[in-house]
C-alpha cells in the first residue's frame, strides 16, 4: 500500500443540448465544488480543481491509474445517480496526476441506470 498525492481537474458536460441535460449538469457541478472530505481539498485558483491524498494497492503504472479512478469514480458516480444522471444526460471530463506517475491521465466518468 502506498500513499498517493493527487491532483485532478475536471469537466461536467450535458450530453445534448437538450435543456434537461444542461439543468443536470449544472446540478451535478454545483454538488461537486461542494465536497468537502479530509482527502477533497479544493484548490484555491481554480474552481475545478481538487488535490489531495490516497492509499493506493498496486504495484504497476495500469493498477495505479485503475486505483486512482476508483478513488474518484466512488464520489462521482454518487452525485450522478442522486440526480438521476445518465451516460445520455451528463459525462465528466476528468485529467489526473498523482505522485507515484509523473505523466497525467485521462478518463471520463458516467453512470449507467440498472436495467
Amino acid at each position: 500500500m502506498t500513499l498517493c498525492f493527487y491532483l485532478l481537474t475536471y469537466s461536467v458536460n450535458p450530453f445534448t443540448n437538450l435543456d434537461s441535460d444542461k439543468e443536470k449538469a449544472n446540478k451535478v457541478r454545483a454538488k461537486i465544488a461542494d465536497i468537502s472530505h479530509n482527502d477533497w481539498n479544493k484548490s484555491n485558483n481554480v474552481e475545478t480543481t481538487f488535490k489531495g491524498s490516497f492509499i493506493v494497492n498496486g504495484i504497476t503504472r495500469e493498477q495505479k491509474e485503475a486505483a486512482s479512478k476508483d478513488f474518484v469514480k466512488e464520489q462521482f458516480v454518487h452525485i450522478l445517480r442522486e440526480y438521476d444522471a445518465n451516460c445520455y444526460d451528463v459525462k465528466i471530463e476528468c485529467e489526473m496526476m498523482i505522485s507515484e506517475i509523473y505523466s497525467s491521465f485521462s478518463f471520463d466518468v458516467t453512470w449507467s441506470r440498472p436495467i
